[in-house]
């Protein structure tokens, strides 16, 4: 069998019909099929699958295989060689932290708060998250919160911080300084207005700014504000200087009472502080909307989940401000994240303009041109 196949490997080309011979014994190798003379590769016994009608060999066809280059597609690159293309061609923006969290960075959907900024006590400011710092499992996790969020405003407790600490001293002032954002003192744990003004003038003196969010607590149980205490405490401010961010129930007379005095913010509870019940009267919510358009309005107090923060947004408001929501879930940075998505949906929803409810069923198909069996039936 070997002497006959080296008779017909050594066959003239020219000599047709002693080929067709060898062919009838199912001895030819398959490179004598009307090729050229024999090659490098013919001696291995096998050619390159690309070398039926192909042209002359090259250096790529001692390696048995054509490189990919040849295959009608553009130069190959680095990428190429991996295998895959390179992420950047796929038509997305380039890649950023927020990638990490598994979605698109919240600038590329379209979203308003890329051109949609807003003003809050002379802040200009993109996020309408406004976040607190109490009650988080560690420092870390607030700040990791902050981040998620995208929250620019952090509101700290007075009498609970060290407010002489050093920028780069390891304590919450320290860290927010360093993180860049807007620290807002507020006046928790204040139950009259002599209490909260005291408080927010040492604020002022320590950090340097008007700002204060001003809270005048009237009840241990509900933690309800004392209207009456937060009216004359928020003149008092004013007439200070201050610039002021009320807290207050949400009775439409209080707040327009807040806003005529000069508050630059009227900040009505959704429910009860650290409650997370949600949005309980979304009606009086929506009337203080509607009585005070021109009225910065933040909500402020018993968010509990991002549906919340986006029916909160979807009745016109300029933000919200979260901190059990976020500190007390079980993972707080993730639902942070969630909370900055559902204000973004919500402000997106406000502007498109829902569409009216409606007590029975309306058909979005024409009725003209529809099927009747029944003759009597016009």
């Amino acid at each position: 069998m070997g002497q006959s196949q080296q008779q017909i490997t050594d066959v003239d080309p020219e000599n047709a019909a002693e080929v067709e011979a060898g062919s009838e014994r199912g001895t030819e190798p398959r490179s004598t099929v009307h090729r050229p003379p024999s090659t490098d590769s013919d001696q291995r016994g096998t050619e390159p699958p690309s070398t039926v009608h192909r042209q002359p060999s090259t250096d790529s066809d001692e390696r048995g295989a054509e490189p990919r280059s040849t295959v009608h597609r553009p130069p190959s690159s680095d990428a190429d060689q991996r295998g895959t293309e390179p992420p950047s061609t796929v038509h997305r923006p380039p890649s950023t932290d927020s990638d990490q969290w598994g979605a698109e960075p919240r600038s590329t959907v379209h979203s308003p708060q890329s051109t949609d900024s807003w003003s809050l006590a002379g802040l200009q400011l993109r996020s309408r998250v406004l976040l607190g710092s109490s009650g988080y499992p560690g420092m870390q996790t607030l700040l990791d919160s902050i981040d998620a969020s995208g929250a620019e405003v952090v509101t700290v407790a007075v009498r609970r911080v060290d407010l002489q600490a050093p920028v780069d001293q390891e304590s919450l002032l320290g860290a927010l300084r360093r993180r860049g954002v807007h620290v807002l003192p507020n006046t928790a744990g204040c139950y009259t207005a002599r209490e909260a003004v005291l408080t927010a003038q040492l604020a002022r003196e320590a950090l340097g700014t008007d700002l204060v969010k001003l809270e005048v607590i009237g009840d241990d149980e509900t933690l309800y504000p004392d209207a009456v205490q937060l009216l004359r405490a928020a003149e008092e401010l004013i007439g200070d200087r201050f610039r002021v961010l009320a807290y207050c129930g949400d009775d439409p007379v209080t707040a327009r009472k807040l806003a005529d005095l000069g508050c630059d913010a009227v900040m009505p509870l959704a429910a009860p502080i650290g409650s997370g019940m949600g949005i309980l009267n979304p009606y009086a919510l929506r009337i203080i909307r509607e009585m005070l358009p021109d009225t910065t309005l933040v909500v402020d107090a018993g968010i509990g989940t991002a549906s919340d923060a986006a029916r909160a947004m979807e009745l016109g408001y300029d933000g919200v401000l979260l901190n059990t929501a976020v500190a007390g879930a079980k993972h707080p940075a993730t639902m942070a994240a969630a909370m900055a998505r559902a204000v973004e949906a919500g402000r997106l929803a406000r502007s498109a303009g829902r569409v009216p409810r409606r007590r029975f069923g309306r058909a979005s198909s024409p009725a003209e041109g529809r099927i009747s069996i029944n003759p009597d039936r016009p």
